[in-house]
């Protein structure tokens, strides 16, 4: 028998998660019958990378203003939840995909520059930047240090105090991204007429791990169009 998994990813606790979720569900097995197909059970798995601790809690406890009595009426949507900090190192290491293992490093939040590096030197350990790992590498990397929240003097000192190679490729790694979005994003710049263009650095830049205001510094657009051509594009909502 099958069974299908629905992944919600949070960066931040949603009061309303479960709603979602729900919507996901019923939405999926309605098509089902509409399309003749048998539907099968669902199981969500809430996926959170957030720096605040949160509990899901259960449907009915987003209905605190009425009685039990209404309130037993209220479907329950069980769910797995997977706190990516409380990933232990034992749990991190028992896992035999070494992709994995990259990508849950990468997506732990880092606020301390000492974590950064140790993670970094990790990653590398785990993935040499060659072959087939280069791309995946360079995405973990960017995403990485766009989500620490450490400051630029920090991650300057925590860059130059991993020891080589790892601190070349590290550094090859960020520069040749940063450098290739500001040279396209002058190149179009001065040929403001060629829209397509723009919009395909953005994405490109958007796939790669930069966030908004970064997309918009370096390709010289207010950040509302750099959403605009986002949402148009289907990578944010």
């Amino acid at each position: 028998m099958d069974v299908a998994l629905l992944f919600e990813h949070k960066s931040s606790p949603d009061r309303n998660v479960l709603f979602q979720i729900g919507y996901y569900m019923f939405a999926h097995w309605t098509k089902c019958i509409s399309e003749t197909r048998e539907p099968k059970p669902i199981i969500p798995v809430i996926y959170y990378q957030g720096k605040k601790n949160w509990s899901v809690g259960s449907l009915p406890d987003l209905f605190k203003n009425y009685p039990n009595e209404v309130k037993e009426y209220l479907p329950i949507l069980n769910h797995i939840f997977i706190d990516l900090r409380a990933i232990s190192e034992d749990q991190l290491l028992s896992m035999r995909n070494n992709m994995m293992k990259a990508a849950i490093l990468a997506q732990q939040w880092r606020i301390n520059p000492i974590k950064l590096k140790e993670d970094f030197e990790r990653i590398f350990r785990l993935l040499p930047i060659e072959g087939s790992n280069r791309n995946f590498l360079e995405m973990i990397v960017v995403y990485a240090l766009n989500v620490s929240e450490i400051t630029e003097a920090q991650l300057g000192e925590t860059i130059r105090s991993i020891p080589e190679p790892l601190k070349e490729k590290i550094m090859t790694t960020y520069t040749m991204l940063i450098e290739k979005g500001k040279s396209e994003g002058e190149q179009i710049g001065i040929q403001k007429g060629k829209l397509e263009e723009k919009t395909e650095v953005i994405v490109s830049l958007f796939d790669e791990g930069f966030d908004v205001p970064k997309i918009a510094k370096i390709v010289k657009l207010p950040e509302e169009e750099v959403v605009r051509i986002l949402t148009e594009k289907g990578r944010v909502e």
